[in-house]
């Protein structure tokens, strides 16, 4: 692998769309695609374009690379196989890149921390940065040590760093997941013996009483009795000690308030005075099945019941309606691959009545 793999720029991509491209085995649902490359599952918008599928001129490591549009920002996704000894440790692995590689980047700089990618025994994540042409550039990256080394990579423009948070999670979250398939694989699986654990769920797809929102999610979930107009939505799944449940809450807009700050009004109604409630982040992002949705997500903590739980929630404004939404899930007993597997399923089938 060299350099040039990291760079990213339109022009460039453009002519790697050349009538060798060969189609691949591909499922698409609502707004994203899912493909199959060399074992690992991939998952991404559906605007994307595959750019280079094989060796390419300027990486004879890749396996594949699409490319497209995030709101107004051109993105590069793509997998490679690393040429690197199977005996070398990921760790290991890493430093020789980064001395080999990415520190001959201009203006590189590694955020220095390695998160471990779910389900694999040996896979980290990580971002970097580094500038082309006097443009700042970010590039998210996992390694995963599966007998070989492949390395997934999102690169882009730093400042369209937060319209590229939806895609990453996607891929990467795709990443575990079995064969393409248009039904979602039951949460509970993994670790359970019982016939259930092997049933498939076709999603089912929710609408608002007026119309205005709708969302799709797996059908193990079960909703319960509406408990007010500003409590649209709650459906629960509990079985073998894990806990899934979906809300969707509504809110007056208010004209003189903006997404966050309604968003914090919610937050503060619903979940804050939760028992040891801790916000661990925040960020904008687009989300919905063309990911054109502005959204503010947040990830927290909290206790109920006298469990802690793990809770991810989307607010997103609806203009026409005067009306703001915040889409929750709340899990328990999950780890965090299959927790993120199902909200990304979720929030990007959201639909807003325009």
């Amino acid at each position: 692998m060299n350099k040039n793999h990291a760079l990213v720029s339109a022009a460039a991509l453009a002519l790697l769309n050349n009538a060798w491209l060969a189609v691949a085995a591909d499922e698409t649902n609502g707004g994203w695609t899912t493909t199959l490359v060399d074992g690992l599952n991939l998952t991404y918008p559906k605007s994307f374009q595959k750019t280079a599928i094989g060796p390419s001129s300027d990486n004879k490591d890749n396996l594949l690379k699409v490319s497209g549009l995030a709101g107004a920002s051109y993105l590069e996704l793509a997998v490679s196989k690393l040429d690197l000894p199977q005996e070398m440790s990921l760790e290991t692995s890493i430093k020789s890149l980064d001395e080999i590689v990415f520190s001959k980047l201009p203006g590189f700089k590694s955020n220095g921390f390695l998160r471990s990618v779910s389900p694999y025994k040996r896979a980290v994540e990580r971002e970097i940065t580094f500038k082309h042409a006097d443009i700042e550039f970010f590039q998210k990256q996992a390694f995963i040590k599966n007998g070989d080394t492949k390395l997934l990579t999102l690169t882009g423009p730093l400042k369209s760093q937060a319209a590229a948070g939806s895609v990453w999670q996607a891929a990467l979250s795709s990443l575990s997941s079995p064969a393409p398939t248009t039904t979602f694989q039951n949460p509970y699986g993994a670790g359970t013996q019982n016939k259930a654990s092997e049933r498939h769920y076709l999603p089912e797809r929710w609408t608002s009483k007026d119309g205005r929102l709708s969302i799709t999610f797996p059908s193990n979930l079960k909703e319960k009795v509406q408990v007010s107009d500003d409590h649209c939505l709650q459906a629960v799944q509990e079985e073998a000690g894990k806990v899934i449940g979906l809300d969707i809450y509504r809110g007056e807009s208010g004209d003189d308030l903006n997404l966050g700050q309604i968003s914090e009004i919610l937050e503060e109604k619903y979940f804050s005075t939760l028992k040891d409630y801790q916000k661990i982040k925040e960020e904008p992002r687009p989300i919905g099945d063309s990911g054109s949705l502005s959204s503010i997500v947040r990830e927290s903590t909290f206790e109920t019941n006298g469990r802690k739980v793990h809770h991810l929630s989307a607010y997103i404004k609806d203009e026409k309606g005067a009306k703001v939404y915040a889409i929750c899930l709340t899990t328990a007993g999950l780890n965090h691959n299959e927790a993120n597997q199902i909200w990304s399923s979720i929030i990007t089938s959201v639909r807003l009545k325009q």
